[in-house]
């Protein structure tokens, strides 16, 4: 919305425009008034409008030197005059202060609106342009600010245009950003959101801060720390803007992570800060989210992987111990957090040994950790932003194959109970799925199932191999007529047991047992 400014020395003629004119729908929401061109220059030193509508005498400072004035000052501003004089001096002032319209009084409030309307339009296309071109002009000075590659001349001069005031020697501090948005949130819509909020933050240092996204999700700022706002001052409302990301309000739906840069000493050095602030922001993988971290170069404070924990892990796993495996990598991850100059690509690097140890024992086991197999877990491993959402990962992991370790073990002993009652019962001829999980007290679905997943065979044909197979050592070894060796083995009906023999061995019974008498 716009701001517009009556300047009128006559009380009705002001008050007739400030409350009749149709300014909603004009497009404008804040309107004040003055009585002469004096006045209203004190009025323009705070409020800066975008539409004067002025009338052109008025006492102490006509229509005319006012606008010169404000056309000094907020050259983009629209002017309207009203005048009861329609002389040649006048009609050329307007002309040569660009005035968009001379309107006669008396008043048409119509033939205002319209004119106002005009005014408005061209007041949004140029804040438009203006918006455009400053965002241009930011990324390029952020841009120059993040690669060192900048003439210190020709920055002063952009930030001139910008009215930024960074001095040539001031003292500066740069800040990355970077944020998280929630399941249902863009990237693009998350980081303007955060943006515009910390500009909303630091609404009263506008001129001594730089802010604007780089990337998709990342936001840079360089701020002046000698001026209105010290370094300390910084970090405190930095530390309540963060702190309002851990509370239950719109700021929810994303999360954020800020770098600290160093302080650098004049404009040639500002890069040097941002180079920091980006290293700061490395730490995010060891603090999680909505943090802040300073950059403090420690070469000592390298996380160095012990490559004989795969072996103690890899032992821990195969003696079937969850709680001494689960305590090895917490330990793991422990020291790894303590070192948090660590490349962050190193730290995943030792996380996927260890996956691979777990991968391995699970695999030897037929246990199957995803569909996507190792190209899945690699690029887990590789996106997940945290170590702590790392360690989780792999303790998620480790508990699921354990979970079928134990599971195993159960359909094992279950499979186990289900041979032995067909060793036990195969002469019963009403030995079935249904009566052997009765026993069991499982289901036949679960009898059948693990049996088959275990065993390759259904339990019917388990139980048709181990009748065969007795029936086999009969017709060897004893002269039981046919129909009672069926018997034996768990066949009522002698015919079925002639036609389940021959299915399997390709001979009759009686052709079998003559093979043997003859052998």
């Amino acid at each position: 919305m716009l701001k517009a400014l009556v300047v009128d020395d006559e009380d009705t003629t002001r008050d007739v425009l400030v409350n009749y004119l149709p300014w909603n729908e004009i497009g404008i929401n804040k309107i004040r008034e003055a009585n002469n061109g004096l006045n209203a220059l004190e009025i323009i030193e705070h409020y800066h409008p975008d539409i004067v509508l002025c009338d052109v005498r008025m006492p102490k400072m006509d229509g005319i030197e006012f606008s010169i004035r404000l056309n000094e000052a907020l050259p983009d501003c629209k002017i309207v005059f009203l005048s009861s004089y329609s002389d040649k001096e006048y009609l050329m002032a307007a002309i040569k202060l660009k005035v968009i319209r001379y309107i006669e009084k008396p008043l048409n409030l119509e033939e205002i609106a319209g004119v106002l309307k005009v005014a408005a339009a061209e007041c949004m296309e140029s804040n438009h342009k203006r918006i455009q071109r400053r965002q241009i002009l930011l990324l390029d000075l952020c841009q120059s600010f993040t690669t060192g590659l900048y003439d210190v001349r020709q920055v002063g001069e952009l930030l001139k245009e910008l009215a930024i005031h960074f001095p040539e020697n001031g003292e500066y501090l740069s800040c990355m950003i970077r944020t998280y948005p929630a399941d249902n949130e863009s990237a693009e819509s998350c980081t303007h959101y955060v943006l515009s909020s910390l500009r909303v933050l630091f609404e009263l240092h506008y001129n001594e801060i730089i802010a604007t996204v780089k990337g998709e999700s990342d936001i840079v700022c360089f701020v002046r720390t000698d001026g209105r706002l010290s370094i300390d001052s910084l970090q405190i409302q930095l530390q309540e803007f963060l702190d309002r990301f851990e509370e239950p309000t719109e700021f929810a739906s994303c999360q954020i992570f800020i770098g600290l840069g160093n302080k650098a000493i004049g404009l040639k050095n500002i890069h040097l800060s941002y180079q920091s602030a980006a290293a700061a922001l490395q730490k995010q993988f060891f603090y999680g989210y909505n943090r802040m971290a300073t950059y403090s170069p420690d070469p000592t404070n390298v996380f160095q992987f012990d490559e004989t924990i795969l072996q103690t892990l890899s032992d821990h796993l195969r003696s079937h111990r969850p709680a001494e495996a689960s305590l090895t990598i917490m330990s793991v991850v422990s020291q790894m957090k303590s070192h948090e100059n660590t490349e962050p690509l190193l730290i995943r690097e030792a996380i996927f040994k260890l996956f691979l140890v777990i991968s391995k024992f699970a695999d030897n086991r037929n246990i199957p950790l995803q569909t996507e197999k190792s190209a899945y877990q690699l690029n887990k491993i590789a996106n997940t932003r945290t170590l702590f959402e790392l360690k989780g990962y792999l303790l998620e992991v480790l508990n699921y194959v354990f979970q079928h370790v134990e599971s195993k073990k159960h359909d094992q002993d279950t499979i186990a109970k289900i041979v032995n009652v067909a060793n036990e019962q195969f002469q019963d001829h009403e030995l079935s799925i249904q009566s052997i999980s009765k026993k069991l007290f499982l289901t036949p679905n679960y009898v059948s199932s693990i049996f088959k997943q275990a065993t390759g065979k259904t339990i019917t044909q388990y139980i048709t191999d181990l009748r065969i197979q007795k029936a086999m050592e009969l017709l060897k070894t004893t002269d039981h007529k046919l129909y009672d060796i069926g018997r034996m083995v768990g066949y009522a009906d002698g015919k079925y047991f002639t036609k389940v023999f021959e299915k399997a061995t390709g001979l009759k019974p009686k052709e079998y047992r003559g093979y043997r008498n003859h052998g």
